[in-house]
């Protein structure tokens, strides 16, 4: 907490470290000029607390600027957007139905403590040269059997220049050598396309990126302990509560689940990896995919609303 004393003393203020917290879900506040989720994060966790302690300050009102962050990332994250609010006028809870962008990626590293700000960063930095390592390995690899590759298909011309010279010489040996030669020809040519078959079956062969090295884990836990489960700050969109109607008393909730395995298609000509999603509409399950979350942002009451927001740690970079 960050202590702001009235404006006749305001170069003073004094840090007061708060309480730490469990929670089981990140609250998500909506107001009139709330669009995005991230920035909304990072409001609702930051209030001003006006309190009057003549222990705190000699005299007059304590305002404190009171700014929540998290200490450790778990595996999963649940962020319920408070979209009802008490009607005076109605006597009722009533529904916020505003649009609020949310994304397929989401980063928390600027809602997280400076403790663990370094760790996430000191993770990126070393993820993005054990990646490149990767990368350039996976290049030379490529090269090696490339030239390996052209080095055989040479050898193979040169084999079958001999091939058509010998033939041309067989040719003109007499009639009763003929069915000895042919044979012999026929064995070459096989043994050269099976060797060929298996050059091009070795060069086709699927590069997969190798898992990450256990050596980043133990860095992080020897450097900060077991300070998190996520150590990227980044967690990707797995399941989404929504609601549709206008009141709190009233309407329906649907589920969506993301499916492990993401689909190719293609968008505006170029192909893109997305991930499918299923909705769960009671006894009714039908299939969608993440272009169709952005339907789920808001906008009417009559339309299905994100109510609850699953995220799942995502290694990204």
């Amino acid at each position: 907490y960050v202590l702001q004393p009235p404006e006749s003393n305001p170069d003073a203020k004094e840090i007061i470290p708060g309480p730490l917290e469990i929670i089981n879900a990140l609250p998500c506040q909506i107001t009139g000029t709330t669009n995005y989720l991230t920035p909304a994060l990072l409001s609702t966790m930051s209030e001003s607390i006006v309190e009057r302690a003549s222990s705190v300050l000699d005299s007059g009102v304590g305002q404190f600027a009171a700014e929540t962050r998290i200490t450790r990332l778990p595996g999963y994250i649940v962020i319920r957007l408070n979209r009802f609010h008490w009607s005076r006028i109605e006597q009722s809870r009533q529904k916020i139905a505003r649009r609020v962008t949310f994304p397929n990626v989401l980063d928390l590293y600027s809602v997280c403590s400076e403790s663990l700000q370094e760790a996430i960063t000191t993770y990126k930095r070393v993820l993005k040269r054990e990646q490149d390592k990767q990368l350039l390995a996976e290049i030379d690899d490529g090269r090696k059997k490339k030239k390996k590759k052209n080095d055989t298909t040479k050898k193979e011309e040169e084999k079958e220049e001999e091939e058509e010279k010998k033939e041309e010489e067989e040719e003109k040996e007499e009639e009763e050598e003929a069915p000895a030669t042919e044979k012999a020809e026929a064995e070459n040519a096989e043994e050269a396309e099976n060797a060929e078959e298996a050059e091009k079956e070795e060069a086709e062969k699927d590069i997969f990126p190798a898992e990450l090295p256990q050596s980043i884990r133990e860095l992080f836990e020897v450097q900060f302990g077991s300070i998190c489960n996520n150590l990227s700050g980044q967690y990707r969109i797995h399941g989404i509560v929504t609601h549709q109607g206008r009141s709190a008393s009233s309407g329906h909730y649907i589920g969506w689940a993301r499916s492990d395995t993401d689909v190719k298609v293609k968008i505006n000509g170029k192909e893109k990896m997305i991930s499918k999603f299923y909705e769960f509409d009671d006894e009714d399950v039908q299939g969608a995919d993440e272009t169709d979350l952005a339907d789920l942002y808001g906008g009417s009451g009559d339309q299905h609303i994100a109510y609850f927001l699953i995220y799942k740690h995502y290694i990204g970079l």
